[in-house]
């Protein structure tokens, strides 16, 4: 039960994070919340979601895929010792496999972010988007693979429509 409290707590204190969007769903779309209900997200198809708790964070996600794209949102929460000091805010510019002239900042509420597109191991080319709160608390990605191999608007429609949500009591 206080376990469930402080999930409460801690996605509840994410709200303050929110920023409303509204962005088309493109067909066949469909807003997928997380089973906490603490995230919202348009994702094709079926969704999948995962859970893994770690000595020094917990991370949330959902999965979906869509032909040779995938789509993967991970919410990193009750971040402490070196994971709460990481910061990928300032990693990411030095990393070898980030195209060049592809990193622009962006905002979620009042998380700061980086978009950006990164070359992968397998030559193909994927989108990512990462916010950090201010004070390393919280954490939030989202990333299409194989992101040139869809329409503009699909991609937009998942990094756009991502949003923290009041949590299920």
């Amino acid at each position: 039960m206080l376990r469930a409290s402080v999930v409460a707590v801690l996605a509840f204190g994410l709200a303050a994070h929110a920023q409303p969007q509204k962005v088309k769903a493109p067909e066949g779309w469909k807003e997928v919340r997380s089973e906490a209900k603490d995230f919202a997200v348009l994702l094709p198809e079926e969704s999948d979601e995962s859970r893994v708790e770690e000595k020094e964070q917990v991370s949330r996600g959902l999965t979906a895929t869509k032909g040779d794209a995938r789509f993967t949102v991970k919410v990193f929460t009750e971040r402490k010792g070196g994971r709460q000091k990481e910061d990928y805010l300032k990693v990411v510019p030095n990393d070898i496999d980030v195209v060049k002239g592809s990193i622009k900042k962006v905002k979620l509420g009042t998380m700061d972010g980086l978009e950006y597109q990164k070359k992968e191991a397998d030559k193909t080319v994927s989108t990512y988007r990462v916010y950090r709160s201010k004070d390393g608390a919280t954490m939030v990605t989202l990333i299409v693979f194989n992101s040139d191999k869809l329409k503009a608007d699909e991609k937009a429609a998942f990094l756009d429509s991502f949003r923290i949500t009041e949590p299920k009591q």
